[in-house]
């Protein structure tokens, strides 16, 4: 999959491969992934997508909550930030 990231898609099926990465048991693979292309100048459709998948990973490995926060400090986004607001209101 994250050959197939790389290759010159389409945004949506580029968001649909990040939400699959994302969903992989490989913690560590999927960390890596992360915190390379959330600061490698991708579409922020793509950055979001990331940033869901540090959310809910960040409930069971820490790496994905401060990763997760450093993405918020670097964008200083609204829409990353209405995101993380949504998630800590709804658990």
């Amino acid at each position: 999959m994250i050959k197939l990231f790389n290759e010159d898609l389409d945004i949506e099926l580029k968001r649909e491969i990040v939400s699959s990465i994302g969903r992989q048991q490989n913690n560590d693979i999927v960390y890596d992934f992360l915190s390379k292309e959330a600061f490698n100048g991708n579409y922020m459709e793509l950055v979001y997508q990331m940033f869901r998948t540090t959310l809910y990973k960040s409930r069971e490995d820490i790496r994905f909550a401060q990763l997760r926060d450093k993405i918020l400090e670097f964008y200083k986004n609204e829409v990353l930030q209405k995101m993380f607001d949504y998630y800590e209101y709804k658990k």
